[in-house]
């Protein structure tokens, strides 16, 4: 028979190589959190800036709209 862990027991083995699958997946998932909080910022910063420009154009919607004309006409 041959003996396939040379250097130590075969549960300790199976237990190293398990630790550093789960460091490896960690790591990986990490790094697609720090992707993500980044594409969130970017997002938010996007999405804040285009509600301003929103309520710009309404407020110029409504003071054309208050003028002169009874009813405003798209």
């Amino acid at each position: 028979m041959i003996k396939r862990y040379v250097d130590g027991e075969p549960a300790a083995v199976l237990l190293e190589r398990r630790w550093f699958a789960a460091f490896k997946a960690a790591s990986g998932v990490r790094t697609e959190c720090e992707a993500l909080l980044e594409s969130m910022a970017i997002t938010q910063t996007a999405w804040s800036r285009a509600r301003v420009r929103l309520s710009e154009l309404e407020a110029m919607r409504d003071a054309r709209c208050t003028g002169r004309r009874a009813r405003c006409v798209g």
